[in-house]
C-alpha cells in the first residue's frame, strides 16, 4: 500500500515539473549575475526563469526559478493589473555586495517584496541602492 502511494506521489511530481518546465517556454530569462536574497532564502547568481505555476489555470501563482533546477520560489502575486508590462524586469535592493530582490514585473503583474529581518538589519548600516535587470523571453 505504501509503495502504491510513494509511486502515485512520485508520478504526479513529476507530470507537475514537467508541466512546470514546458509552461516555462512561455515565460521570461533573466541572468542574474551576483548572489541574492528573497527574504532570508539566498539564491546563488545564475540563469533564472519566470512562469506562470500552470498555464491550464487563470490562477496568478508564479514561480521563479534558476535555470539548473535547484531553487525557485513560488509567489501568489495581489496586485495584478491586465497589461504585460514591458521590460519585464528584476529590481534588487543592494546594500555594498548584498542584494535582495525588491520587485518583478513581468507576465500581467507587478510584485513588490518587503523589507525582511535580515535586510532591516543589513540597512542599518549602509544606504540600499537599486539594480535593475532585464529579462528576454525565455525560449
Amino acid at each position: 500500500m505504501n509503495t502504491t502511494f510513494t509511486k502515485i506521489a512520485f508520478l504526479v511530481a513529476i507530470v507537475v515539473m514537467l508541466a512546470a518546465s514546458a509552461h516555462a517556454q512561455n515565460g521570461f530569462r533573466a541572468n542574474v549575475p551576483f548572489d541574492f536574497n528573497i527574504g532570508a532564502k539566498s539564491y546563488k547568481a545564475g540563469v533564472y526563469l519566470l512562469s506562470k505555476v500552470s498555464s491550464a489555470s487563470d490562477s496568478p501563482a508564479m514561480v521563479l526559478r534558476d535555470s539548473q533546477g535547484g531553487n525557485s520560489y513560488a509567489m501568489m502575486p495581489t496586485n495584478s493589473s491586465y497589461s504585460e508590462v514591458e521590460p519585464a524586469t528584476l529590481t534588487f535592493r543592494r546594500y555594498n555586495d548584498r542584494y535582495f530582490l525588491a520587485d518583478i514585473k513581468a507576465l500581467h503583474v507587478n510584485v513588490e517584496f518587503s523589507t525582511s529581518k535580515m535586510e532591516k538589519i543589513v540597512a542599518k548600516e549602509i544606504r540600499a541602492q537599486r539594480q535593475t535587470i532585464a529579462m528576454s523571453r525565455a525560449k
